[in-house]
């Protein structure tokens, strides 16, 4: 097989390897966005003995949210910065939420 037909092939599979590099490199962003907002929650529920863990939806929110966000300041496709603000809001509505309910149950 020559070049082009190696080409033609792997792009009529649908596989875009610089993508799967990319989407990998954002997991990990993703981790870390994950391990910095449970920092922050581990951190008030020290302040606040015993208090209930209602920060996990806000939690993955923020995680997904930073995965498509890297994924779109890298590809520069516009579906990945519509899902990653899609996210970002659910992340500032379940933060919302999860805190005023952390809060009343005190």
């Amino acid at each position: 097989m020559e070049k082009e037909e190696i080409l033609a092939k792997s792009r009529a599979e649908g596989r875009d390897e610089m993508e799967i590099s990319i989407n990998e490199k954002s997991s990990h962003i993703g981790a870390i966005t994950v391990v910095v907002v449970c920092l922050f929650f581990a951190a008030t529920k020290i302040l606040n003995n015993g208090e209930k863990f209602f920060e996990f939806p806000a939690i993955m929110f923020a995680y997904l949210s930073g995965m498509h966000f890297n994924n779109y300041l890298k590809l520069k496709k516009g579906i990945y910065l519509t899902t990653a603000f899609a996210f970002a809001f659910a992340f500032a509505f379940a933060f919302l939420c999860m805190t005023i309910l952390y809060f009343l149950n005190r």
